[in-house]
């Protein structure tokens, strides 16, 4: 996404790294505020974005090809099924206060015409691999003492049935063959940053591995890899770990959670360290760590099936 007017965000698509068009039309009297986030849809059809003021005001289906765009309201995150065939639409955790989150309304969208039907309630996180159930964050506690903890839990889209899932995780990231997974868990009493722990383990066990500090986990398409934002003292870096030797390598400053090239060999990311200190997307090559394209623009999604 680029700024295409004093703080207003529209889409932009690049083909070659060089040059990008934009494929949004958002109109700040009509829409209320930019575009914030992006994400291709799993055949890369279609891209879902959000926009809004700093809670979202509502999301949207393009066309990078064309075509009426589908605009919606009422969302702060969304995340596509497995399939595509539907959009999970929820609130976003980062604006409410712990204890509110167990009244949030999540539903399921045809992303064709928009209609939705409310399968839960809770922050919504993703979507489990098997597509029939989401996976939301629930508060866990007394509210009137601001104790407790944030709860997993699956939700089937179809019958509405709950499965507690993790006691203590922020977050579930599935590897795409569905047969890892990473929670984000904070650790006890931490007042200082970071705090945030990657734990990572096989479906088919209970066994999990401390693998980094930071959040934000992104598989790698082949499961080897995970990249991740972590804090310093100077901003927030991206990081990428190799799960099969443990090795963590820095690869510079990341504002947003990276995307990975399809291929597995490059990440996108966009951080704030252009000489006019304004956003810019980074891609680097995950081996070498060497930048190979900066673009302006923020929040990057790699289109499934590009280069």
């Amino acid at each position: 996404m680029r700024i295409d007017a004093p703080i207003f965000a529209q889409v932009y698509l690049t083909d070659d790294g060089a040059t990008a068009r934009r494929i949004s039309e958002l109109d700040p009297a009509v829409h209320g505020g930019s575009a914030q986030a992006v994400a291709w849809s799993p055949d890369g059809k279609r891209l879902a974005f959000a926009y809004g003021p700093s809670i979202t005001a509502g999301w949207g289906i393009l066309d990078p090809d064309g075509g009426e765009p589908l605009i919606m309201s009422g969302i702060g995150s969304f995340a596509w099924s497995p399939d595509g065939s539907q959009v999970a639409t929820g609130a976003a955790f980062d604006v409410l206060p712990a204890e509110a989150m167990n009244a949030l309304e999540v539903s399921v969208a045809d992303p064709t015409t928009g209609e939705a039907e409310q399968v839960g309630r809770g922050v919504l996180v993703g979507w489990h691999p098997d597509g029939e159930r989401v996976v939301v964050l629930r508060f866990q506690g007394e509210p009137e003492q601001s104790s407790g903890a944030v709860q997993l839990v699956l939700i089937s889209t179809t019958d509405g049935s709950e499965e507690e899932l993790f006691l203590g995780a922020r977050t579930a990231r599935w590897s795409l063959d569905g047969s890892q997974v990473a929670y984000v868990v904070p650790e006890p009493s931490c007042v200082t940053s970071p705090c945030d722990h990657i734990l990572v383990g096989h479906v088919a066990s209970d066994e999990l591995t401390d693998v980094a500090m930071g959040y934000e986990p992104v598989w790698s398409p082949d499961g080897r890899r995970l990249a991740y934002i972590s804090d310093a003292p100077d901003g927030t870096r991206v990081g990428v770990v190799d799960l099969e030797t443990g090795e963590s390598v820095d690869l510079g400053p990341a504002g947003y959670p990276a995307t990975w090239s399809p291929d597995g060999q490059q990440i996108a990311v966009s951080a704030l360290d252009s000489p006019e200190g304004e956003s810019v997307v980074r891609v680097i090559d995950v081996d070498s760590g060497e930048l190979v394209a900066e673009l302006p623009g923020f929040a990057p999604a790699w289109r499934p099936g590009s280069s």
